[in-house]
């Protein structure tokens, strides 16, 4: 074994991997000397688990000593599990030799590292004793009395681990899609090497993310998703190395390709996501066809020179694998081009010497032509089973591009050692409904030392103390959860550039889309939501908004037209705006529009305000677009805005300036999860009215409270505010206020404020003010807005968190 070169990219990986292999050995060590006292089937699956993620990790960086030991060591558990080997302690002590020769090339690499101070890290594991555990291995002997057939292996993959490494995968592919969209937008207007780069290591990355789950056993249909996709990345990223090396001029159709690429990527791993049918095997079949010739014609040429024959024919052999798959899946397709990668095939195996399996691959064809499908299907066991040992061959001569391509980028390993983790969702809203149940806990403490004041108890100091700690330790961790949650806006914005340059190309129009305020934090639940709301504002600002160059240019204007989307903080909310340098609104023809759907009068729509005349493109079906097309028109896009912002406990509004352009704001709380309210009694049940809306509380004597036809009205301060009577809301019944009984004679009311409107609530009594976890409840039981949501207190009791604006609009 000769020193081993590593790149500084490989050196940063290294580092991962010194950390993360020492778990491995501890484990690998313990199960051996368990599996020594006694064999289950448990500890087989788990020491092969623990090897292959060893070898794994060192593939990454070419660790080839690990690499080999690691292979070798999983052979013997297989042997072992299907019954060609017995347990031996020659055996166990293969397998402790195995590990310990892992942990001394590991001892190796942290001297080396030690003295490491950048550059390429050479390292030399001669004298570390490879050949000696790999002698040690083959010598044991087989099991010989074992005549009847040999029971049939049982897996040795977790299915738990596979599915979450599948879903890690679908999540980090998701971000990589997304770096690669932005990198490619940037890269059309300003080509630099840097931004190459970047867009190759996106590529790359899905690329072995892709290789790690397929080397977990997926099932059959997930496995083929995963080979196109992992096929896709690897034809883009050699895409952008010809980009990088000058061989390739990047054009409008070099990026309209990559988003061709992008695009079918996405929908693939759509499909991995939901199980859904209906792959584009077609168009994954037209875009690779490309990469698969090129594979072809090296194969062709390699065979014929002698010069990595093995190599190619691997990589041709699997193409040919992959297309008799699509031939089984859809008999019509990929009939010539199987005839081609046949007859390459069958000059491969002559050049390897293995003349006696080319009939196979004429019987492949001929089955083929007839159509019979059983046939096909076993000839293709017998193909993989021929290409697992040629590939076996492969692996060994593969190395070196290993190598190169690991230095390209960060792996899955290096991801893993950064300062970043995921988190299932699930763990998350666990941990809010701890949030939930110590929020509830926390009022609790809070009402029993008032009880303990009223009753001049001689424990209140100490029940003082304990409820501060309490607060404080509430506080702390509900901020920490929270803060989890919070995902910069600017992630989601960012999946626009896509959407408005795809746009404004078939519109033929010039849209550049600017972002302010990316950093701008939101509930992870908020920014799920924006995503409709913002589709549909940026699609009607290119669309009706920005004018055509032309139109543009005759008007003093630059004829690339700007879209603005900006976030920012203000108060307890978050204002995210959509602004356009467009047309604006012809505020006169929505008039006109209003009048002739019969909303209001000819004479009433004289008197409205702009700002009034322009909140009726929020109505639904509401358009003044003279034309409907694929992109807008039919008056739906507005009114699905302002319903999902409304359902946040949000508002939304409009402001438009003939020739200027559009500004359309909406007003969203920080967080969907925490409410801080007054607790009220209504007809013997507690509400939770939310205080950003409550501007003060009193109680009045019911003489205050006057009828003024359908309607009630109260005096507070001298001020006469419109009466809402709670009771009468929810319950749908008349109530007579002066039979209530109110405590003291004097009706409690809750002055509720916003948007320069005022109005007074009449409720039963006051209770608690506090904070209040918020859980969504469907649709049907909003009961036309007034409710907002649940919160579900300390005892288990449910609480209904009202919507005031709602409310008083009853």
């Amino acid at each position: 074994m000769i020193a081993v070169r590593f790149s500084p990219e490989d050196v940063e990986i290294l580092a991962g991997i010194l950390e993360e292999a020492p778990d491995y050995l501890s484990n690998i060590e313990e199960q051996i000397l368990a599996l020594e006292k006694g064999q289950e089937k448990e500890l087989l699956d788990s020491i092969f688990r623990s090897f292959h993620s060893l070898k794994g990790i060192a593939g990454f960086v070419n660790l080839v000593p690990i690499v080999e030991v690691c292979h070798r060591a999983e052979d013997l558990i297989k042997e072992l599990k299907s019954g060609k080997r017995t347990k031996s302690p020659a055996l166990i002590d293969a397998l402790l030799e195995a590990a310990d020769f892992v942990d001394r090339v590991l001892h190796r690499l942290r001297e080396a590292m030690a003295g490491y101070s950048g550059g390429v890290l050479e390292v030399d594991f001669e004298d570390l004793g490879e050949r000696d555990v790999l002698a040690k291995i083959e010598q044991i002997p087989p099991e010989e009395q074992k005549t009847e057939e040999a029971e049939e292996p049982l897996p040795v993959i977790d299915r738990a681990f596979a599915e979450e490494t599948l879903h890690d995968f679908l999540a980090e592919l998701e971000d990589n899609l997304v770096q690669a969209e932005e990198t490619l937008l940037a890269l059309e207007h300003s080509p630099e090497s840097e931004t190459v780069s970047t867009l190759m290591r996106a590529f790359h990355s899905m690329k072995g993310g892709a290789r790690l789950v397929l080397s977990l056993a997926p099932q059959e249909t997930q496995e083929r998703l995963l080979r196109a996709i992992e096929e896709i990345a690897h034809r883009l990223e050699d895409y952008f190395q010809e980009i990088r090396e000058g061989k390739v001029t990047i054009t409008a159709e070099v990026c309209e390709e990559a988003y061709r690429g992008i695009d079918l990527v996405r929908e693939l791993s759509r499909l991995l996501k939901t199980g859904a049918s209906g792959a584009p095997w077609e168009a994954v079949n037209a875009f690779l066809r490309p990469q698969r010739e090129q594979r072809s014609e090296e194969v062709r040429t390699q065979t014929e020179s002698g010069t990595g024959a093995l190599e190619a024919f691997g990589n041709i052999m699997e193409q040919f694998l992959e297309l008799l798959d699509d031939k089984l899946c859809s008999p019509s397709l990929v009939g010539e081009e199987l005839q081609r990668l046949a007859e390459v095939v069958q000059r491969g195996l002559v050049r390897l010497g293995r003349e006696n399996d080319v009939p196979l691959v004429e019987e492949v064809l001929k089955k083929s032509q007839e159509g019979d499908t059983e046939a096909l299907k076993n000839l293709r066991e017998q193909l993989a089973r021929l290409f697992e040992d040629i590939q076996a061959a492969k692996d060994s001569t593969c190395r070196e591009e290993a190598a190169q391509q690991t230095s390209l980028a960060r792996t899955p390993l290096q991801q893993g050692t950064a300062h970043t983790v995921r988190v299932d969702s699930e763990k998350l809203e666990r941990m809010l409904n701890l949030v939930g149940e110590l929020l509830a806990l926390k009022n609790a403490t809070r009402s029993f030392v008032k009880q303990m004041e009223r009753d001049s108890s001689p424990l209140l100091p100490e029940a003082k103390n304990i409820a501060s700690g309490l607060e404080r330790l509430s506080a702390d961790f509900q901020s920490m959860v929270f803060s989890l949650r919070m995902v910069p806006i600017g992630e989601l914005f960012s999946r626009y550039r896509r959407t408005v340059r795809d746009l404004a190309k078939s519109l033929g129009k010039k849209v550049t889309l600017l972002i302010e305020g990316g950093e701008t934090e939101l509930d992870r639940t908020v920014i799920e939501k924006l995503s409709d709301p913002l589709t549909h504002l940026v699609r009607n600002a290119v669309d009706h908004g920005i004018e055509p160059p032309e139109e543009r240019e005759h008007l003093g204007k630059p004829p690339e037209g700007t879209i603005i989307l900006r976030a920012y903080y203000r108060g307890a909310y978050t204002f995210v705006e959509v602004e356009d340098d467009g047309r604006g609104v012809d505020v006169q023809a929505v008039r006109v529009k209003a009048v002739d759907r019969g909303l209001v009068s000819s004479d009433e729509v004289l008197r409205l305000s702009d700002e009034e005349v322009l909140s009726f493109l929020f109505l639904p079906g509401f358009s003044t677009a003279r034309v409907v097309s694929d992109v807008s028109g039919r008056g739906v896009g507005m009114d699905v805005v302002k319903t999902n912002i409304e359902s946040m406990g949000g508002q939304v509004g409009i402001e438009s300036v003939p020739q200027r352009g559009t500004r359309i704001w909406m007003r969203i709380p920080l967080s969907l999860l925490v409410v801080r309210g007054l607790m009220v009694r209504i007809a013997h049940e507690r509400y939770i009215l939310p205080l950003e809306f409550v501007r003060e509380t009193v109680k009045v004597p019911p003489e205050r409270v006057r009828e003024y036809f359908n309607g009630r009205f109260v005096e507070v301060r001298g001020e006469i505010l419109p009466l809402v009577v709670a009771e009468e809301v929810l319950f749908d019944t008349r109530v007579d206020l002066r039979g209530k009984g109110f405590d003291f004679n004097l009706v409690p009311l809750v002055v509720l404020g916003g948007e320069g409107e005022t109005c007074a609530v009449a409720v039963d009594a006051f209770l608690e003010e506090g904070e209040y976890l918020m859980k969504a409840v469907p649709e049907y039981m909003r009961g036309n807005g007034v409710v907002s949501g649940v919160t579900i207190m300390g005892d288990g009791s449910i609480v209904v968190i009202l919507n005031p604006p709602q409310l008083v609009q009853w």
